[in-house]
């Protein structure tokens, strides 16, 4: 599902088939999808800015951000990641997350 890149609010879900059905809740097992609030969004904003410095000629990559009891864990970060997930952000490549 988008993200708002501000808030942390998710927007209805998308599925990837042909169909393109769009979700505001979980299809299997009913759960809200829309307008739910990501817990610690400002940390995992924060976590994600500060690996993505690291690296400052990356153009482009992908972060997998696991939120834990305690916060935001990066799970992995992908140098080369399928640029579908890209098209729900409305933003060039080399700045995902604005300031």
């Amino acid at each position: 599902a988008p993200i708002d890149s501000a808030t942390g609010v998710l927007d209805s879900a998308v599925d990837c088939i042909e169909t393109r059905e769009i979700y505001q809740q979980h299809p299997d097992h009913g759960a809200a999808i829309k307008n739910v609030q990501l817990p610690y969004w400002a940390e995992a904003k924060a976590l994600s800015e500060a690996c993505l410095a690291a690296f400052p000629r990356l153009r482009f990559a992908g972060l997998d951000i696991a939120i834990g009891a305690e916060g935001p864990v990066i799970i992995e970060m992908n140098v080369s990641p399928a640029r579908e997930g890209a098209t729900f952000v409305d933003i060039p490549s080399g700045r995902v997350i604005p300031r």
